[in-house]
């Protein structure tokens, strides 16, 4: 059985015209799920709150912008689904 991450991944990345990126983003290439022209962060809980770290943001912010691509941060909580555009201040 698929985990929920892994369904949220392949969601987001059918969602975008993309793919799943293999091992969530833990080798080389960061993110979830990529299309040609964005990189997806996906998170996701059952719980009532949610912790996203300054550290991934700039991760995903970095490698999305060195391979031209927009960073999305997409987020699951509650039973809502949030997307965001990342921008650098």
């Amino acid at each position: 059985m698929k985990s929920k991450s892994r369904r949220q991944e392949e969601r987001v990345a059918k969602i975008i015209g993309g793919r799943r990126n293999l091992c969530s983003g833990a080798l080389r290439e960061k993110g979830d799920a990529q299309s040609k022209d964005t990189l997806v962060s996906c998170k996701r809980t059952d719980k009532k709150q949610i912790t996203i770290k300054l550290k991934d943001i700039k991760e995903i912010y970095g490698q999305a912008l060195r391979n031209g691509r927009e960073p999305i941060l997409q987020i699951e909580i509650g039973g809502f689904e949030v997307w965001g555009r990342m921008i650098k201040k």
